[in-house]
């Protein structure tokens, strides 16, 4: 019996082996029927969708927008006075990182054109009187380089005793590079302050956001992963905001720093020739 069993297995096989296969166009067909058929049926699905189709035009999408509202909706929505005040500060927080990086940066474009011309014609200088009509131009006033050669001056001509005047004028000069430098610093604290406390409120308003997402999803009995992530996820929001105020803080108040570092010893050696300068001129004046 097993002889005959192997005989038709063997006749089937040879009849399978030299069976016409059909052409591939007709698989090529079949597949793109199927997959004509797949697409629409999720054409048509996404016709029966709510969201899909939806035009602002169309009346019934301001129920669509009540039915699915935004994140950001359900977080504001959830704030409670807490939140709101981290919010409040952050945004404050924000508004004058933006205001004070506009007014430096607005500060260094406009003195930077007046800088150059001043200290082109400031090397220039080799006596007094080109020193005094250099300071006296219409924008010395202006920039910090132009005020200390006023500075300087206005020790010089303000002096009376000749033992004592060189000592004098170093302490004008020092004293004016102090003031410079404290109106360099304007706005680096409140930069740094940003920097450093934006992500920690961040971070207080979601930990609070999440304590009381937690809060009630356990009075509600949910459960699910659903009702986990979307408020947790909202929760998120105040972190992200923290760091939006954080990022470009922590950026301008480098780019400043860096500036001033820069600047600092340029406005020395200027007051240290304008020292010298000084000092020569008055040893030519004395018999």
């Amino acid at each position: 019996m097993w002889c005959c069993a192997l005989t038709a297995r063997s006749q089937q096989a040879k009849s399978t082996k030299h069976r016409p296969r059909p052409p591939i166009r007709h698989f090529v067909l079949q597949r793109l029927k199927r997959c004509g058929a797949g697409a629409a049926s999720f054409r048509h699905r996404l016709a029966d969708s709510k969201w899909w189709f939806c035009n602002p035009s169309v009346s019934n999408c301001s129920k669509v927008e009540e039915m699915f509202p935004t994140p950001f909706d359900h977080f504001l929505s959830r704030l409670d006075g807490v939140g709101w005040s981290v919010l409040v500060a952050l945004l404050l927080l924000f508004v004058c990182v933006v205001a004070a990086t506009g007014a430096r940066l607005w500060l260094s474009w406009r003195q930077r054109g007046m800088i150059a011309h001043f200290r082109t014609n400031f090397s220039e200088c080799n006596s007094l009187a080109a020193l005094t009509a250099l300071a006296h131009s219409a924008t010395a006033h202006r920039h910090p380089f132009g005020r200390i050669v006023q500075a300087a001056l206005s020790a010089h001509t303000r002096v009376g005793d000749r033992p004592h005047r060189a000592e004098r004028l170093y302490r004008a000069l020092q004293t004016q590079l102090e003031r410079e430098t404290a109106e360099r610093e304007w706005g680096m604290t409140l930069l740094a302050t940003a920097a450093t406390t934006a992500p920690y409120l961040g971070l207080l308003g979601t930990v609070w956001s999440i304590y009381h997402a937690l809060t009630a999803i356990a009075l509600s009995g949910e459960s699910s992963l659903a009702a986990v992530a979307g408020p947790v996820g909202e929760a998120l929001i105040m972190t992200a905001i923290g760091l939006a105020v954080a990022i470009p803080a922590a950026i301008a108040h480098n780019l400043f720093a860096r500036g001033n570092r820069l600047l600092l010893p340029e406005l020395e050696a200027c007051a240290h020739e304008c020292y010298l300068l000084i000092l020569a001129e008055t040893a030519r004046e004395e018999p």
